[in-house]
Order: structure tokens, then sequence, then C-alpha cells
């Protein structure tokens, strides 16, 4: 690089779409507030009695839009574009919680209106880090392997409870679960 040092990290990512855009390496999100992680769940399950709501809705676990199926990929881009909006993750672990603190995995679920005015109701974050480690690719909403270049990418963040999210269900028939069970998995410790 003439005239230059060194890198000036935005170009992290080679070839034509990574020299003209900055590329993540980490991103570190942080709140002012915050309280116990493990009590977010206990102010869900507070607003949900306040509002005579059944139940609410934690999200554990997002994926990342590269690691999904063609068909699924389809069917982000189809609802974003149906929203108006940015193809955005999918929810991969969902849970009801009950007002008793009883949980319930629900499978096919999907953000509906999901955007950067959906942040502005957060209303508490935890004192927890959560790891989100993805493979950056140059392409947009490039499918893994679709691009010649990825750049390793993580972003930390805490637990936040956000107030007022809409989820809905895939229209499209789920696969069936498996039939037998995971085998079980056991620790060198546990082992001995």
């Amino acid at each position: 690089m003439a005239g230059l040092s060194g890198s000036n990290g935005r170009a992290r990512l080679p070839g034509s779409f990574g020299a003209n855009r900055a590329a993540i390496g980490n991103l570190f999100v942080r709140a002012n507030e915050t309280v116990p992680a493990k009590d977010l769940s206990k102010k869900l399950i507070e607003m949900c009695k306040q509002r005579n709501k059944p139940y609410g809705i934690i999200v554990r676990r997002m994926d990342f839009p590269s690691s999904e199926s063609v068909d699924e990929a389809r069917r982000l881009l189809s609802s974003a574009a149906q929203a108006g909006g940015h193809p955005y993750t999918a929810p991969v672990l969902v849970y009801k919680v009950y007002p008793d603190g009883r949980e319930e995995l629900v499978r096919g679920l999907r953000f509906r209106g999901l955007n950067a005015r959906s942040l502005k109701d957060i209303q508490a974050a935890g004192d927890d880090r959560n790891v989100f480690p993805f493979l950056n690719s140059p392409a947009p909403f490039a499918l893994i392997g679709a691009a010649s270049f990825v750049a390793p990418t993580c972003a930390i963040a805490p637990s936040v409870l956000i107030d007022d999210l809409e989820l809905h269900s895939l229209e499209e028939e789920l696969p069936k679960l498996p039939i037998v069970p995971a085998p079980e998995v056991r620790t060198a410790e546990a082992a001995r």
C-alpha cells in the first residue's frame, strides 16, 4: 500500500467486493445499564402478567443467513421483500415462557417486521456477553461457498428484553423430527 505503513482494517475481504467496503472483525455491543441476565426472563414473565398474556417468547439462538439452505434463503428474501425491509437471520431456538416459569420449545417461527427501529423497544439488557461468530462474505446475502472470500467475524452482545416483536409461523410444512433421540454426549470426566 503506497504511502501507508499498514492496513487501515477496512478491506478485510480481498477482491473487488472487499476492496470497496469495510468488514468488521469483532463487534462489541455494551449497555450502560444492565440487570443480571437470569432476571430478564423474570422481567418477561412480569410483563406478560401485567398485560394478561398467557406466555412470552424467548429466542435463545439465531442462525446466520449464509448458513441457511437455498430454500430458507429464498424464504428470508421473499419475506423481507414483502415487508419492505432487509433479510435478517432466523431464530433457531425459540421458547414459550409461561407465568410459572415453564418453557416450551416452539418450531418454525420467523420474525415479522424486524428492523433497526425495533431496537428502540429494548426494555432491559443483561450483564452477560453472548458470542455470535460467523463468516462474513463479500457477496450480499451469500450462501456459504457462493463467494470467493470470507472473513471470520464475531459479534459480542448482551441478552436483551425487547417489547413487542412480532413472530409468525412458517406456512410450509416443517421437516419431521427424528424418531430416534440424539445419542448421549458424555464428557471425559463423566466417562471415568
